[in-house]
């Protein structure tokens, strides 16, 4: 039931057919983070949307030049989130 509920939520899909979100429901893959653990870095390549259940993710972009980072967003439960190409290095 919450897949498709945190399906419906996405504007992008607001307007499928019920079969279309099912299928779609289908096809996710439950991954579970430890608090604190890195679920994407600079450099990655993710070939998917993520689906944030439950819990918080802060979006912190490092700096090049040193260890600090800039704070961009804190995602919560129903979120949905995949890397932006401006943040891989070949757009730095």
């Amino acid at each position: 039931m919450f897949r498709r509920k945190i399906i419906r939520n996405i504007p992008y899909f607001r307007k499928l057919d019920q079969k279309i979100i099912e299928d779609i429901t289908y096809l996710l893959k439950p991954k579970r983070y430890e608090a604190g653990q890195v679920i994407v870095k600079r450099g990655d390549t993710v070939d998917c949307i993520m689906l944030l259940k439950a819990g918080e993710i802060i979006v912190e972009i490092p700096m090049k030049q040193n260890t600090q980072t800039i704070f961009l967003d804190m995602l919560n439960e129903g979120s949905c989130f995949c890397t932006y190409s401006s943040f891989s290095d070949e757009m730095q």
